[in-house]
């Protein structure tokens, strides 16, 4: 589906493209892979490469690119901070404790933050692997964190009698094959309430049964996954949409089309006319009667007439023939004409791009005036269009933030932190010239 030789490309009649492309993704009829200490892996795409091609197909549409960057950065804003709420819920940010200044640097937690949105645009899903110490359940804390990829990761079935899904396999290597020695298998923490579920695990509190039980593992994965209809496993991006339609590889079709219309258009630039009766009479004037001269008199000329017309010590000359009419004076009789051909080239399924580029933007949610254009058109909003624009944006983005940051609710409570802290991402915004400052620092 994604590379070239994949593409059936046809002609109709010199009037129509069509791209016939393979539908992809989870499959309804589910495959589990075999691995040891697993009831099975759930495939990630038919062939469980799924996150390859669409990493692939995505990286050569510099729309999609810039369309997830700009994205990855409205949503990471100015990074995570913590603070408290004051009386009217307002936002303080404070930096005083000591303990959660140690863990954010120990951890680069801003760092995890701008992988996991990057993987929450992409694929819907962020998962955090958080790792505890060896104390004991009551003095048990997080000490580690860190982001596993999905293009990395696959889920584990799920329990037939909970349906919870209890284990993530990672692997860096999955064009290998399903191998114990390039995986991990890590416990996966109850989506619906994880510090609860951890708790348990650690023997801080008790099981449903009245029994307190150390596991005695000291990693596990806190599953974030922003809501997907009908997606029990892997989350469908909204965005995954131009590829199961075809735009995305129309869109990357035209520029294969247009560079090989380029390198195999007719590279002639100019047409010469040489007169009947010219070489005859240079002949004559040469004295030239063997054949062979005449022929080597021939190519000297055409290649004279070349070098005179390429190069750029020869541009801005002009080259001199003789004019003769005929006896009514009305048709002219030149000894060499030279015309220059008018090559358009470059203009080809201009609208295609167009009409490709606006789907592409609108699936991707983004709007082209904050990013760029689309081929063919000029943006015409105003500053203040894209400040609004920008803020509207910036706003939306409350509640995947709020996803994302819920994994250090986990480990506050875990670490017991001051009950009052709490996070958020504060927005950087564009103010207008008149207002005093060029930028202003709120939070949503």
């Amino acid at each position: 589906m994604y590379n070239t030789s994949d593409i059936e490309i046809r002609i109709i009649e010199n009037a129509a493209i069509v791209i016939e492309t393979k539908q992809l993704y989870e499959s309804r009829d589910i495959q589990l892979l075999p691995l040891t200490k697993t009831r099975g892996i759930v495939p990630f795409g038919d062939d469980n490469d799924l996150p390859e091609k669409i990493l692939e197909a995505a990286g050569k549409n510099p729309i999609v690119t810039a369309c997830l960057e700009h994205k990855n950065a409205v949503t990471y804003g100015q990074g995570v901070k913590y603070g408290y709420l004051d009386e009217t819920s307002n936002f303080i940010e404070k930096n005083d404790n000591l303990e959660i200044n140690s863990f954010f640097e120990n951890n680069d937690i801003n760092g995890v933050l701008a992988e996991m949105i990057t993987d929450a645009h992409t694929f819907k899903q962020a998962n955090v692997e958080i790792i505890l110490n060896q104390e004991a359940p009551a003095s048990r804390k997080v000490i580690g964190v860190q982001h596993l990829e999905s293009v990395f990761s696959r889920w584990e079935t799920a329990n037939p009698d909970t349906g919870i899904i209890e284990n993530l396999i990672y692997s860096t290597s999955w064009e290998e094959g399903v191998k114990e020695e390039n995986s991990s298998v890590i416990p996966v923490l109850n989506a619906k309430n994880p510090y609860l579920d951890l708790a348990r695990k650690i023997g801080r509190e008790p099981d449903i049964a009245g029994k307190s039980k150390d596991e005695k593992r000291y990693k596990y994965v806190i599953p974030i996954k922003l809501p997907s209809l009908g997606r029990k496993y892997y989350p469908l991006p909204s965005w995954y949409s131009i590829i199961e339609s075809g735009w995305l590889d129309f869109a990357n079709a035209i520029p294969t089309f247009k560079k090989a219309m380029m390198n195999n258009a007719m590279s002639v630039v100019y047409h010469v006319e040489i007169n009947a009766n010219y070489l005859p009479r240079i002949f004559s004037e040469e004295q030239i009667t063997d054949p062979k001269l005449k022929q080597a008199r021939k190519v000297k000329l055409y290649q004279d007439i070349d070098k005179f017309l390429k190069g750029e010590k020869n541009a801005g000359k002009s080259l001199k023939s003789q004019i003769k009419y005929s006896p009514d004076g009305k048709t002219e009789e030149r000894d060499i004409k030279i015309t220059v051909i008018d090559r358009k080239i470059g203009g080809e399924y201009l609208e295609d791009s167009q009409e490709s580029s606006a789907m592409i933007y609108t699936a991707m949610n983004v709007n082209p005036s904050l990013i760029g254009v689309i081929p063919g058109k000029t943006a015409s909003l105003s500053g203040s269009d894209k400040r609004e624009l920008l803020r509207i944006e910036q706003t939306l983005q409350s509640a995947m933030r709020d996803r994302l940051l819920s994994f250090l609710y986990v480990i506050k409570k875990i670490n017991k932190w001051d009950e009052k802290v709490v996070f958020r991402i504060p927005d950087m915004i564009l103010t207008t010239l008149d207002s005093g400052r060029e930028v202003q620092k709120i939070t949503n």
